[in-house]
């Protein structure tokens, strides 16, 4: 959440270049709950990126922004391979202009790891990005 009108909307950015980057793991803002996530994840991984609250500062010019990104799905070798991927299309945002946003640095913050979910089928990674623009 941007509480700076003139600061760059990172999370849309960061969301635009992970779509278009890896197709295949679908990137939302809200976790579908429930049955609905059981089925979103018949089609496919998905990541959630979300700022994490109080995680956003602009500072001389720079706006800063930590984002937690939560992986969901079903097969191990899957979830591996979109953690890998989405990590690799990040650190990638890095000194790029996207979406009328110069990136100025994206990078991990916190290691993606594993994290119990309710449902015992289904598995998650957690990590978090922090991401930087002086636009």
């Amino acid at each position: 959440m941007n509480l700076d009108p003139d600061a760059p909307n990172l999370l849309a950015t960061v969301m635009s270049w992970h779509t278009e980057q890896v197709p295949e793991v679908r990137a939302v803002t809200k976790r579908p709950a429930g049955a609905r996530l059981e089925e979103a994840l018949a089609v496919g991984p998905l990541v959630r990126f979300g700022p994490q609250p109080g995680g956003t500062r602009t500072w001389a010019g720079d706006t800063t922004m930590i984002l937690d990104a939560d992986w969901y799905d079903t097969d191990m070798d899957v979830i591996q391979a979109a953690v890998k991927a989405s990590v690799a299309a990040l650190e990638r945002l890095a000194t790029r202009f996207h979406a009328g946003v110069l990136v100025d640095d994206c990078a991990v913050h916190l290691e993606p790891g594993t994290a119990k979910h309710e449902n015992d089928q289904i598995l998650r990674y957690y990590g978090a990005f922090r991401v930087t623009s002086r636009s």
